[in-house]
């Protein structure tokens, strides 16, 4: 799990974090999360989501959101056929609760270690 973020937006705190978890077949897919507060009430669960969109492993996620709450989780991606590479998928503050948009790449690897 990566650090939590927060950020106070004067009518409400926020707080994001992320963890890999196995989405099951021993794949590996990143859960995301943000509490919000509002005044004096306890922290609360908004909108969580799992981002798995295909069989690619998905692992050390980061996640953070800007002063208009847009949120970005960028994390790394393999498998037996994807090669390791970066990616990242965002969701735009009016986007509906718990989704993201289609990720895209940012680095794509060239290839892997395979033997000693």
């Amino acid at each position: 799990m990566w650090r939590a973020q927060y950020r106070n937006f004067g009518t409400h705190e926020t707080l994001l974090g992320n963890f890999t978890i196995d989405v099951g077949n021993d794949q590996a897919g990143i859960r995301w999360f943000e509490l919000r507060k509002s005044g004096v009430s306890a922290w609360t669960l908004y909108q969580e989501g799992t981002h798995a969109p295909d069989d690619d492993h998905r692992w050390m996620g980061s996640i953070a959101m800007d002063s208009s709450g847009n949120i970005a989780l960028g994390y790394s991606v393999s498998s037996a056929t994807t090669f390791p590479s970066i990616r990242y998928a965002t969701r735009l503050e009016g986007d509906p609760l718990g989704t993201l948009q289609a990720e895209s790449s940012m680095l794509e690897g060239g290839g892997s270690q395979t033997g000693i």
